[in-house]
């Protein structure tokens, strides 16, 4: 990336970056999405059963899961993340928060 500032090649510095952000799986090549709330037990293994090439993993707070989704993937799991917050609303479970790319991750 040094090489591409000092050699004064925005396409060679915009590439690199671009590849850098997939292999870490960000965005614009996968979507963020942040799940908050109690009694998420449950949702990990229902969200790798339903959609086999995310990667969902628990961040450092109890109550919080993060997933990386594929863009090309990602409608479909978001409109699922929401019919399920939806759902654990009307059955009066405990309510999730869901965030899509959030900044402060």
């Amino acid at each position: 990336m040094t090489q591409a500032i000092t050699a004064d090649s925005p396409f060679r510095l915009a590439k690199t970056l671009s590849t850098e952000r997939e292999k870490v799986k960000l965005p614009p090549w996968y979507r963020i999405v942040q799940i908050k709330g109690e009694e998420l037990g449950s949702i990990q293994e229902q969200l790798k059963l339903q959609f086999p090439n995310i990667e969902v993993s628990k961040s450092k707070l109890s109550h919080e899961y993060v997933l990386r989704i594929p863009v090309e993937e990602s409608e479909q799991v978001i409109q699922g993340i929401h019919a399920l917050a939806k759902y654990r609303s009307a059955s009066r479970k405990a309510l999730i928060s869901v965030a899509i790319d959030p900044p402060d991750l």
